[in-house]
């Protein structure tokens, strides 16, 4: 659940805060938060069903207001407990059900990597889980989740951590032509650029998004000097992009973006949501 949260200025941790690090006291406070109780059946909310509990708008509270997430109804799954905490925190965040036509709960669409499902759905069963505008096809809720969460509750997104412009393209972390950098698509229009020489020509790159729980969706665009178009990746049913190609020796420019699949009325999504962690590994010799 760490990841849906990776695109904003805050901090997901398994240590225990003190009661004041949890209460916002005052508009001057520059550190507070929720507690997620994880554990038990629920049992004691007397609401048969029910996975957890999250009080709307209670982040700011002046209080310790928990959320609950009640884990043995899982039966072990550790993904249906962390699609249950970001779902009880958007709810402590201001956001309310993504349903359709039918349900309150929308269980998404489509299967595989790119299988699609709102955080504040019922995300379980999908790949691919993100924050939404309800832009899919009978959405019962169009509220910006991205506006409210920065919005609304004291903090905005994370710091970008690289350049949006070519002019200010970072250079790739190489080590005897092996390629190791990791980033952040923090907004649904950050590009981060990076620049790279190619000696002798062959380069193989994979830039995949977090291998857990993934949100981002990835566009990848390989430029040479000039800056002109040389090859893009974004494969159909992956989130992954891929370059393995030759290459004349000189400079050249990689950018990575989040993107959507197909049409959202064709059963697609759009890259609102396309948001997260990614690495760039591989070679450049």
């Amino acid at each position: 659940m760490a990841e849906d949260f990776s695109p904003f200025n805050v901090n997901v941790t398994t240590a225990q805060p003190s009661d004041d690090q949890l209460k916002k006291t005052s508009g001057s406070d520059s550190e507070w938060g929720i507690r997620v109780v994880i554990g038990g059946d629920g049992s004691w909310y007397n609401k048969p069903g029910v996975v957890g509990v999250g009080y709307l708008d209670s982040f700011n509270d002046d209080i310790d207001t928990p959320t609950f997430v009640f884990s043995e109804v899982y039966n072990g799954s550790e993904k249906g407990v962390a699609e249950t905490i970001s779902h009880e925190v958007g709810h402590t965040l201001g956001l309310e059900h993504d349903g359709n036509f039918t349900t309150e709960y929308y269980t998404g669409h489509g299967s595989g990597p790119t299988g699609w499902a709102p955080i504040m759905g019922n995300s379980d069963l999908k790949d691919l889980t993100q924050w939404s505008q309800g832009d899919y096809i009978g959405a019962s809720n169009q509220e910006d989740d991205l506006d409210i969460i920065t919005g609304q509750n004291g903090f905005g997104y994370r710091q970008d951590d690289y350049s949006n412009w070519r002019t200010g393209a970072a250079g790739l972390s190489i080590n005897d032509g092996q390629v190791e950098n990791y980033g952040i698509i923090e907004k649904n229009n950050d590009i981060d650029w990076f620049q790279f020489n190619s000696t002798t020509g062959n380069i193989a790159l994979d830039i995949e998004p977090f291998e857990r729980g993934a949100n981002l969706d990835i566009l990848a665009r390989l430029y040479d000097a000039s800056g002109q178009l040389i090859s893009f990746s974004n494969p159909i049913g992956s989130l992954s992009a891929n370059f393995n190609v030759d290459l004349d020796p000189g400079q050249y420019y990689l950018s990575v973006e989040g993107i959507g699949e197909r049409n959202v009325i064709t059963g697609g999504y759009s890259d609102y949501g396309s948001l997260g962690q990614y690495s760039i590994t591989g070679t450049i010799a």
